[in-house]
């Protein structure tokens, strides 16, 4: 099946705004960090799958001292990342070694009004587990001891925290950037992301498995 490309610039430059530039995911170098805890990755190949606009991937490359390859699914990210990899000088190798992973997952059952309501404001493609659903299809490829780790907690003050900072302060900067019906969007967007969350029905969860 042909993929169509779904981060569009206004997506791109809200997440910038609140996750730090070249970030698509929470957290910023911190998040990075956590999702590598207890690896030495000193000389070691990563594969970063879904490397986005390449953020993390340099900064394992730079603060690590890893050998990373990145993929991604849209082709106007992964040239994003390669622009980032020349300006920062990153090393490029075939991938090895444990995964690591975070995503966005899902309580079990269908979506509720409000998830149908997030993820059509989102427009992006997404195809939810449960955590215990990922440790099994982790298990069935052949993956030793998946372990998985429920961040929600910690992502139900942050997103709320995220929404009050765009409908509030950043909001002038965001009409600047987009324009005032693209920011009333992302910050639509943002609202019914916290309504998800605070429920406890999207999750966002880390994950960590051994070949």
């Amino acid at each position: 099946m042909a993929h169509s490309d779904e981060y569009d610039a206004a997506m791109l430059a809200a997440m910038d705004l609140i996750w730090g530039e070249g970030f698509m995911a929470p957290g910023g170098e911190g998040h990075v960090d956590k999702l590598v805890a207890g690896l030495s990755l000193a000389g070691r190949r990563v594969l970063d799958i879904g490397c986005g606009q390449g953020r993390p991937a340099c900064y394992l490359a730079a603060r690590c001292g890893a050998r990373v390859v990145g993929t991604d699914l849209e082709g106007h990210l992964v040239e994003r990342a390669r622009e980032r990899a020349r300006r920062e000088g990153r090393r490029v190798l075939r991938p090895g070694g444990a995964l690591r992973a975070y995503d966005w997952m899902k309580t079990g059952g269908g979506y509720s009004e409000a998830m149908r309501e997030w993820l059509a404001l989102e427009g992006l493609t997404y195809a939810m587990v449960t955590a215990q659903e990922q440790a099994a299809l982790l298990r069935e490829a052949g993956f030793v001891d998946p372990e998985v780790t429920d961040a929600s907690a910690w992502y139900r003050r942050e997103v709320r925290r995220e929404y009050e900072a765009l409908a509030g302060p950043l909001l002038p900067r965001l009409q600047a950037l987009l324009g005032d019906a693209q920011a009333a969007h992302i910050v639509d967007n943002w609202r019914a992301a916290c309504a998800v969350c605070e429920s406890g029905e999207m999750r966002q969860v880390y994950t960590a498995a051994h070949c």
